[in-house]
């Protein structure tokens, strides 16, 4: 999150491979003056892969296969795995 009255912040943000996605107004007070605050975050796609493929396959049991949520940002490119679905964890 960036002040948006902080130009040189926002561009560094930008300069890494954040992106803008939104706009707080009047959402925190700093020295008794609320200030609005630009937010920026890491856009990532979304992605499945399939667990232990080549020993199931060669069997053809390709159903039996646990899959991971693989999630890879837009920016960098790096991917991540998670074999429960965030999403779904308690």
């Amino acid at each position: 999150m960036a002040d948006v009255r902080n130009v040189p912040t926002q561009r560094v943000m930008e300069n890494i491979g954040l992106r803008y996605e939104g706009t707080l107004r009047k959402d925190r007070t700093t020295r008794g003056e609320r200030i609005n605050e630009m937010w920026f975050g890491v856009l990532f796609i979304e992605g499945q892969a399939l667990l232990n493929t080549s020993g199931m396959s060669v069997l053809n049991l390709d159903w039996a296969n646990r899959s991971a949520a693989t999630p890879a940002c837009v920016a960098c490119g790096r991917v991540e795995w998670f074999v429960a679905d965030p999403d779904e964890r308690a």
